[in-house]
Parts: structure tokens; C-alpha cells; sequence
């Protein structure tokens, strides 16, 4: 999921190289690949969720990732130099 090809560091990076790049573009991009990954339970027993899931009521794109440790939401704000 965070490294490899198509993963969220690999797409974020293509994203920052382009020079019309934005979070929403970035976002958009992980949308489609998120469609593409199994659901894991995350107890024993439990319903199986998507590893990769978007927040609707948000001002700025965000993501949230589920992995063992829990669940982290990144806000997605690209830093332009």
C-alpha cells in the first residue's frame, strides 16, 4: 500500500512531478487505485472494510488507511516550492 508500484508514495510522487499537480488530482488517483484492493476484518468475526477509504464532509482531500495499528487519516496538502 505505501510502497512499490501504484502505491500511496508512488503516486504521490508522480503527482508532485507534474506541473499542473494538485491534491484533488492526487486524491482522484488513489480513488481508483483504492477500487483495486481487498477488504480486510478488522477483528476476528468482523465485516471486512476497505484498507483505503475517503471522507465525504471535508474541506481539504483526505484518506484515511486501515492497517493493524488502526485506522490514520492523512490530509492530502501538496507543499509547492
Amino acid at each position: 500500500m505505501l510502497e512499490g508500484h501504484n502505491s500511496i508514495l508512488a503516486l504521490l510522487d508522480e503527482e508532485c512531478r507534474l506541473q499542473r499537480g494538485s491534491d484533488e488530482s492526487f486524491v482522484e488517483k488513489l480513488r481508483k487505485q483504492a477500487k483495486r484492493l481487498p477488504k480486510v476484518a478488522t477483528d476476528v468475526g468482523a465485516k471486512p472494510v476497505a484498507v483505503l477509504t475517503f471522507p465525504k464532509m471535508t474541506k481539504e482531500p483526505q484518506f484515511i488507511l486501515r492497517h493493524y495499528a488502526g485506522e490514520v487519516r492523512f490530509n492530502s496538502i501538496l507543499i509547492q516550492f
